[in-house]
């Protein structure tokens, strides 16, 4: 008669057992990656949008002169087109750097999205290894997406 109740909690067991182990290998060999892969390369375009950070002394003038420019184009009707909303700073830079400079956009005190276009068949490396040299300049990298290659090991990361 002690038999039977044994037997039972061994079957049960052994059935809750059965999907944790089949989940287990199944994870092992057939993982599915939802992470997005990079697309295809396109060809280098000569207009480039670079992140531009500088140094404390432009960074204070470059600063002042995006709240000027800001302050202009709150006042005129819609933003006019003849309001100039060129930073010089940031204007001064791209001509340093024998860049056309476009347009440039104070992200954050110090940080800049530059919009440039560089000579024909120029490649980025070298726009980049210019603005660099500028003693203005902290750092300077393209803006550009990045695609994340695997998910993070961290156990809560689901959750969130």
């Amino acid at each position: 008669m002690h038999a039977f109740p044994a037997f039972r909690y061994c079957l049960l067991g052994l059935l809750a057992a059965l999907p944790i182990a089949a989940t287990s290998a199944a994870a092992g060999t057939n993982e599915r990656n939802p992470v997005p892969s990079r697309p295809a390369a396109a060809p280098e375009a000569t207009e480039q949008r670079i992140l531009v950070k500088l140094r404390a002394t432009a960074a204070a003038a470059a600063h002042a002169q995006a709240l000027s420019i800001e302050a202009r184009v709150k006042k005129s009707s819609a933003g006019a087109a003849n309001t100039p909303t060129a930073n010089g700073t940031m204007q001064a830079l791209a001509t340093r750097a024998s860049l056309t400079f476009k347009q440039s956009r104070e992200i954050t005190h110090g940080l800049h999205l530059l919009q440039v276009q560089s000579a024909t068949g120029e490649t980025v490396a070298s726009m980049l290894a210019r603005l660099r040299a500028d003693p203005d300049v902290e750092t300077a990298e393209v803006d550009q997406r990045r695609f994340a290659h695997a998910m993070p090991n961290d156990p809560l990361f689901v959750g969130q």
